[in-house]
């Protein structure tokens, strides 16, 4: 049985800060015994992650968080996965596709920045960094480091906000074409922190789509909010998941390690549905 358990954490080979080993280093420190690392739209580090949380004592659940768009609005999945699905060839090519959109998007708000405020920064470079998996975050701390601005939120709402000119939409999946890849993959389909979703109910969500769970408890929520969500699922015998987010040591918009933990029956109860699929 396991005690302590987040399932929603990023490394760098999305936008997090650390690495595999230095992530799950982490969370052994915090004695957690289970985790799922998600970074957004790949797997590229799904087997390191296994491999090095065997030798470690810390259960690695292969994941990946989905970026979608409903209304307008972003939405984002969890896709849990079994060992053996972890690369599975559509979910690479899904990947090497956002990976080149992503550095076709980079180049193309590098060049903005220049364009509209005068921001100039090594383009390459931020590329040959970030293993092609690079998004706004990666472009906001070579704004601090040319010197432009000392901290990453000034970055975000003086430049690269989405009412910024500099700012350019990612290619994205509908809600139901992101659920769809994860289904064709044997994932659990869960969604990622309803908190954050503002503009549509959460139940229209649930309405229209079939999920198998919520991430009901999540550390920017109120326990309002958790209490909510924790009905919701119980109510329509959902899936009741829960994460951190975490990326990088305080930051207001994310959660630091040890802001939550899942208890261990519903632990047991996503492991057991992922089993099943």
């Amino acid at each position: 049985m396991f005690n302590k358990g987040d399932f929603h954490i990023h490394s760098n080979y999305s936008d997090g800060k650390f690495s595999i080993s230095e992530l799950l280093d982490l969370y052994k420190k915090s004695e957690y015994d289970i985790v799922s690392i998600t970074d957004h739209d790949t797997m590229e580090g799904c087997k390191e992650a296994i491999e090095y949380g065997k030798l470690i004592g810390v259960k690695v659940i292969a994941g990946i968080e989905i970026s979608t768009k409903y209304n307008g609005e972003d939405i984002h999945i969890l896709g849990y996965f079994k060992d053996k699905d972890c690369r599975k060839k559509e979910m690479i090519e899904f990947a090497r596709k956002k990976e080149q959109d992503r550095i076709d998007r980079s180049k193309t708000i590098v060049n903005s920045l220049k364009t509209y405020f005068g921001i100039e920064i090594d383009g390459d470079e931020l590329l040959s960094k970030n293993k092609g998996m690079i998004g706004r975050p990666h472009i906001a701390k070579e704004i601090i480091k040319a010197g432009y601005e000392t901290n990453i939120e000034d970055v975000f709402r003086n430049y690269l906000g989405n009412d910024s000119p500099a700012y350019i939409p990612s290619s994205i999946l509908s809600v139901q074409e992101g659920i769809d890849l994860l289904r064709n993959n044997n994932a659990v389909v869960v969604l990622a922190h309803p908190v954050l979703v503002k503009k549509t109910k959460i139940e229209d969500l649930l309405n229209n789509f079939k999920f198998d769970g919520v991430e009901a408890i999540y550390g920017l929520n109120s326990e309002k909010d958790t209490n909510k969500f924790i009905n919701i699922c119980k109510q329509r015998k959902l899936l009741i998941t829960g994460g951190s987010d975490f990326h990088d040591f305080n930051l207001s918009s994310h959660c630091n390690i040890g802001d939550i933990s899942l208890d261990n029956r519903d632990i047991e109860n996503l492991l057991k549905f992922i089993e099943s699929k």
